[in-house]
């Protein structure tokens, strides 16, 4: 409903009646307020000319020439007058607080500049609407309504050069997904629009050179999409996500976390099967130089952080022969997150003051150097974070074991850290394996002196306190 110039009866004067007020000259309706007594604000309202005040008990007069009428007073019995006198002239009303007896729903509204933000919850909870809209209020900031007027300002520019609504569609949210409201309130107004213009005339040319043509402007994000609860993926990592065109998933990316992918682009589970490993990862390779070679975006969003175990360097050489423009964006990587995540310090001052990480493939022999360090250091009193290692447990504990390492050094097994199915088991080296037995893969071993600072009475606070890594 259009209420920009038309006059819009309030009845009552208090707190209620004035948050009433500021959404409707919000919307810029001529308002008009019926009471015999107002807040102070409402009176400094209408001494400044913003509303017209009628300080008296409401009449049925009041509603001649109003759009609509809202009653917002303590009184049941003017609430209903209200009520009657309006279904009678055939003028709609909201009675406050009383849902059967409203002909509209009047919203929470926040506006910046061009942009209008609505809260309602259908008349169920006017209270709930206050605060959601206040809560909403801190975080549609002034720099929201200024981007909004910047994609209006070159809307003319994206028509004239994009024939189809699914090209212009795909402009927008590229130029939206480049972070606009964070920048846009960082420089002046013709910086901005420069901005935005490298953007559009990025779309152009991708859009001149796709699909065939190896001069195309695709491009690829490694994202590291953390170690498995989808809140931990980075704000950079998610905002990736949200652009891209194709998603090349791993096969422990949370499916909550692929829902923030955009409703018309391609998902592709790529998550490696035992037995196959190296011939799948050829696959994920040509995969994102075949699509970013389309002039389209790909994501590969990979586990933990991808600089760890993660093939990425085989990715990025790919790519690289390929002449495909990428970019890294680090994640939160399961090494220090799941065990932090079940209260387990791996360093600690005073106690640790270093770990090692080890990646515990069948491929790695312990009479390798990487184990003999391992030994070493566990000897000395740090710690060592095994990944990929569940199943190797009872080999590495007694190898571990054989070679000097005291049957009551501390150990743990983390299972599908940060996952809502969270397993843990605390114990030492001689007893881990069989306590451990059943738990499911993804799973980290941790050795050393910061598992058993794990199990003090301030770690087994975690079953009732949740722990942010």
């Amino acid at each position: 409903m259009k209420v920009a110039g038309r006059r819009v009866v309030v009845v009552g004067g208090g707190a209620v009646a004035e948050g009433k007020v500021d959404s409707l000259l919000e919307a810029g309706a001529r308002v008009s307020v019926v009471s015999p007594q107002m807040t102070p604000r409402l009176e400094r309202m209408a001494q400044a000319g913003e509303i017209s005040v009628v300080k008296r008990p409401y009449d049925s007069a009041d509603l001649d020439g109003a759009l609509f009428v809202i009653a917002a007073t303590d009184a049941p019995e003017v609430q209903q007058r209200v009520w009657n006198d309006a279904h009678a002239r055939g003028i709609s009303v909201n009675t406050v607080d009383e849902p059967a007896q409203c002909d509209f729903i009047t919203p929470g509204v926040i506006r910046r500049g061009d942009l209008l933000v609505t809260v309602s919850t259908s008349g169920k909870s006017p209270a709930f609407t206050a605060w959601l809209k206040a809560r909403l209020a801190d975080i549609v900031t002034a720099d929201f309504g200024r981007a909004v007027s910047l994609l209006g300002s070159i809307r003319g520019e994206v028509r004239r050069r994009f024939r189809t609504m699914a090209e212009r569609k795909r402009v927008y949210e590229r130029i939206i997904a480049s972070g606009i409201v964070d920048w846009v309130g960082e420089c002046d107004e013709n910086e901005a629009l420069r901005r935005t213009r490298m953007i559009v005339n990025d779309q152009t040319l991708s859009r001149r050179f796709a699909p065939t043509s190896p001069g195309g402007r695709g491009q690829v994000f490694l994202v590291g999409a953390g170690p498995g609860d989808p809140d931990l993926i980075t704000v950079k990592g998610m905002r990736c996500l949200r652009q891209a065109d194709v998603v090349l998933h791993d096969r422990l990316v949370d499916p909550r976390l692929l829902e923030e992918a955009r409703t018309d682009a391609m998902i592709i589970d790529v998550g490696k099967r035992k037995g196959t490993e190296d011939a799948q990862q050829v696959r994920i390779q040509e995969l994102m130089v075949k699509h970013a070679k389309q002039g389209l975006i790909v994501c590969r969003l990979k586990g933990g952080d991808p600089f760890v175990f993660g093939r990425l360097s085989e990715e990025v050489r790919a790519l690289a022969e390929a002449g495909v423009h990428f970019e890294i964006v680090p994640g939160v990587s399961s090494v220090t997150a799941v065990p932090g995540n079940a209260g387990v310090f791996l360093t600690e001052r005073g106690v640790s003051h270093g770990f090692m990480v080890l990646a515990a493939p069948q491929s790695l022999p312990f009479d390798s150097q990487e184990w003999d360090a391992a030994r070493t250091l566990l000897m000395a009193g740090g710690s060592v974070v095994v990944m990929m290692g569940l199943a190797r447990t009872p080999r590495i504990t007694e190898w571990l074991l054989d070679n000097g390492c005291p049957s009551d050094l501390p150990a743990a097994v983390i299972s599908r850290g940060t996952w809502q199915d969270e397993e843990s088991r605390f114990g030492a080296i001689e007893t881990i394996a069989e306590e451990a037995s059943g738990l499911k893969s993804p799973a980290i071993l941790v050795l050393g002196i910061g598992a058993a600072r794990s199990a003090s009475p301030l770690s087994r606070e975690r079953e009732t306190q949740h722990v942010v890594p």
